[in-house]
């Protein structure tokens, strides 16, 4: 299986860490993910699975970070951009 794109965006006004990676390469996944994560956070990092159907996005399932699969994602990006958030001390 390929690995997915990865793209980067934060917040930091809200104290969010956003790391979107999407196989569909399109910016209205990220702004998706942003809006959503925006509306409800459980925690400072979680996963949110997030799919495309007839032509919506729509938020699959959000997860605890320490209990998600990460599949076909970019785990190097991931453990580094976490592990920066955290040491940052938010």
């Amino acid at each position: 299986m390929n690995k997915a794109s990865s793209d980067i965006s934060s917040n930091t006004s809200a104290n969010l860490l956003w790391i979107v990676q999407s196989n569909l390469g399109d910016s209205a996944v990220i702004k998706f993910t942003e809006k959503m994560a925006a509306r409800w956070s459980p925690a400072p990092v979680f996963v949110m699975d997030v799919a495309a159907c007839a032509g919506a996005l729509y938020v699959l399932e959000i997860n605890g970070f320490n209990s998600s699969g990460f599949y076909a994602c970019d785990i190097e990006t991931i453990v580094r951009e976490v592990s920066a958030y955290a040491l940052s001390g938010h």
